[in-house]
């Protein structure tokens, strides 16, 4: 019987493992996949990483609006490789981290309730007086999408690990992720097309805001 058991290692289950800690021993941090935040691995560290470089392409495109002459050809065939190694030093210091927590205290796995106090990972059962459940948040979709799609469908979680930039890209949804992603492809080359159940451009607010987006 443990005292706590985090579901989930992502910012907020790093958070309350390391306040936790300080009361108790008695504890367990599950989690499945990378130890390592969501915003350092496919949130809003690459993402910026990214958005920088296509705000960069975009400046030299549009360099003749301050007097500028460049006139030389771009290329990007090198973008997501330059984001992926400033995304792996982002996760590296979580990892180091995590890597000091006692081995007793986490384990790798996906977390099913069995009942109010009792959870299964890997066939084992783990009981525990209360949990915390940190588990984040995964891009949904319509699974028959992937038997259509297959390989050719990726998520925000998964655009991160392209070895080179696609020739285009359909963004599904208008959000504020769906939309910075759209424009940094967009601005780095890639023929990128937005499709959304919506009329509404990310959280705008300003009816004549929105119609201007």
């Amino acid at each position: 019987m443990f005292d706590i058991i985090i579901i989930g290692a992502g910012t907020a289950g790093i958070s309350a493992y390391k306040e936790a800690v300080k009361h108790t021993n008695n504890i367990l941090i599950i989690n499945d996949g990378p130890w390592d935040t969501t915003c350092a691995r496919v949130g809003c560290m690459p993402s910026k990483v990214l958005i920088s470089t296509a705000n960069r392409m975009f400046d030299i495109q549009n360099a003749q609006e301050v007097a500028l002459d460049v006139s030389a050809n771009i290329n990007t065939n090198q973008v997501m490789q330059h984001v992926q190694n400033l995304r792996d030093r982002f996760t590296q210091a979580t990892l180091k981290d995590v890597d000091q927590w006692p081995t007793e205290h986490k384990i790798s796995g996906k977390a099913h309730f069995i009942d109010a106090q009792t959870v299964e990972v890997n066939g084992k059962q783990y009981k525990s007086k209360s949990f915390i459940l940190a588990v984040g948040s995964t891009p949904n979709y319509d699974q028959i999408w992937k038997q259509e799609l297959g390989n050719r469908l990726i998520t925000t979680d998964q655009i991160f690990e392209l070895k080179t930039l696609p020739k285009s890209i359909a963004v599904i949804g208008s959000g504020v992720v769906a939309l910075e992603i759209a424009q940094a492809m967009h601005r780095l080359g890639v023929e990128t097309t937005i499709f959304a159940r919506s009329k509404r451009i990310g959280i705008l607010t300003s009816s004549r805001v929105q119609q201007l987006a």
